[in-house]
């Protein structure tokens, strides 16, 4: 009887944190990307990079500029950490049938700002291992 009430308590506790770990917020970022942050413009100086978030949180006017050409991008962020994907991809909106990711990263977040290092740049836009970082402008 003893062990029975045993394996029912345990087999409680492990359904209570089981719930308890489904209920959580999955989503640590959530508030902290630039996209959370509407009506905001955002800028990299040093890669001459720039964006605006609407009132939609949707990205507008992000524009890159290399080598003298002038690129627009969009942003695609994961929403869960995860070691295998990267945080954010960045991506050409215009060629949407090809592998349009310009470049991909992992980031870190503030507030005022947000850095990108650079993981995966298949067009050698930036130096390996670069960190782009983004200043919200005031």
């Amino acid at each position: 009887m003893k062990k029975a009430l045993k394996i029912w308590m345990l087999a409680l506790i492990m359904f209570l944190c089981l719930s308890v770990l489904c209920a959580c917020d999955s989503d640590p970022y959530r508030g902290r990307r630039p996209t959370d942050q509407k009506n905001t413009e955002w800028v990299c100086e040093e890669y001459q990079m720039s964006f605006e978030v609407n009132d939609e949180g949707r990205v507008k006017n992000a524009v890159l500029n290399i080598n003298d050409t002038e690129r627009t991008f969009d942003l695609l962020w994961e929403g869960v950490p995860n070691p295998i994907m990267p945080d954010v991809i960045v991506f050409d909106p215009q060629d949407l049938e090809g592998d349009s990711s310009l470049f991909s990263g992992d980031c870190k977040f503030a507030r005022k700002y947000f850095e990108i290092t650079v993981t995966n740049d298949p067009y050698g836009f930036f130096p390996e291992g670069c960190t782009l970082r983004f200043e919200r402008v005031e």
